[in-house]
């Protein structure tokens, strides 16, 4: 998907750049409908309401004309009301929990928006992905049902080894709220991607506190490779440009707190190197984001093993090769017996066999 943005002009794939890098560069002398499809083009981006949240400071002649920058007015404020609903949702699904006792981190575009942006409307979201340990599932669904949730599909219960979260959307009074992901494994593909105890995460975890929120999030590090691993291998062939620019924020934040060795040994741990290593490169050629000079040249520092290569590149060609998709998909050190259990329940799952709750 972001392969779609070198179909812009020259003048405005650099115009962009300078937004994104700080560089406040003067708007072109470009047709309008060359505007037109600049804006469109950006818009499955999710990109608009940063874009506008930078421009509105810039002066006049670095802003682009007035019909597309009210186009970029216009997607601000219809992500500043998203913003509203997400944090609504947070303000309602966190104190429940912990009155049962339950604490959650909020992962990705919620807790990013609150932590890293300057204003949540400039990170666009419309849902709520939050990790909970294994031991928490059960009672989580009880609550977010008695509050006014549904989940259409437990696989909890069944599939806990292959899957990784449960989706709950909002019912009756609580329909404006958005969905929630309830998530009991950090990253998907356990077959690819070693795990890590989400206890670990929670040791890690860190605060944010404003005026109406407080809830946990990850750590910058843990935060960065969930990041790269979500969109380079989960949603490989959706990449996007907030996603991007979501790991360049990230990544200046491990340059802030000088925490570049911790990343080279999670990252090792899991064996997602050539994943990070992919996106870091990505980040310093879209956003302002500069790899220090203390881990240059990068591929030489984070030089990843034959066997992460191998698991990369099976996780971002498995669409259409079943061996690929199983060898991703299936958990690692299962023994026979418990290969022969997922795969009955599995089956039962995709047949419609098993009645879904």
């Amino acid at each position: 998907m972001i392969d779609k943005l070198k179909t812009l002009p020259p003048s405005l794939l650099k115009y962009l750049l300078g937004i994104l890098q700080d560089t406040v560069p003067n708007a072109p002398s470009v047709p309008k409908k060359e505007w037109d499809s600049f804006a469109a083009l950006l818009s499955s981006q999710g990109i608009l309401p940063l874009l506008y949240f930078k421009i509105a400071k810039l002066e006049k002649k670095q802003q682009p004309p007035a019909e597309t920058l009210e186009q970029l007015r216009q997607a601000f404020f219809a992500s500043d009301i998203r913003s509203i609903k997400i944090e609504k949702t947070l303000q309602t699904i966190i104190p429940a929990l912990r009155q049962q006792g339950i604490e959650v981190i909020a992962l990705k575009g919620a807790a990013l928006a609150w932590s890293l942006y300057p204003n949540p409307a400039t990170r666009t979201g419309c849902d709520i992905d939050i990790l909970a340990c294994k031991k928490d599932v059960v009672s989580i669904r009880k609550t977010l049902v008695e509050i006014g949730f549904s989940c259409k599909k437990q696989v909890f219960d069944t599939l806990a080894d292959l899957e990784i979260e449960e989706i709950f959307t909002s019912n009756g009074s609580l329909k404006f709220l958005y969905p929630v992901e309830v998530h009991w494994l950090l990253h998907g593909f356990p077959g690819a991607i070693k795990q890590t105890n989400p206890d670990d995460y929670f040791k890690r975890a860190q605060t944010i506190k404003t005026e109406t929120l407080n809830f946990l999030t990850l750590d910058p590090v843990d935060s960065l490779i969930h990041v790269i691993i979500h969109m380079s291998m989960i949603h490989n062939q959706d990449t996007r440009l907030l996603w991007i620019y979501d790991i360049g924020l990230l990544a200046e934040k491990i340059t802030q707190t000088n925490a570049w060795s911790t990343l080279k040994e999670r990252s090792t741990k899991l064996g997602v190197r050539p994943a990070v290593l992919h996106c870091l490169k990505l980040a310093e050629a879209w956003t302002h984001f500069k790899l220090p000079e203390e881990i240059c040249p990068i591929d030489e520092w984070l030089t990843p093993s034959k066997k992460e290569i191998v698991a990369f590149n099976n996780t971002i060609t498995r669409q259409g090769h079943l061996d690929r998709w199983l060898k991703v998909r299936w958990p690692r050190h299962v023994g026979v017996i418990k290969s022969a259990k997922i795969f009955f329940d599995l089956v039962l799952d995709q047949t419609g066999i098993r009645r879904r709750k």
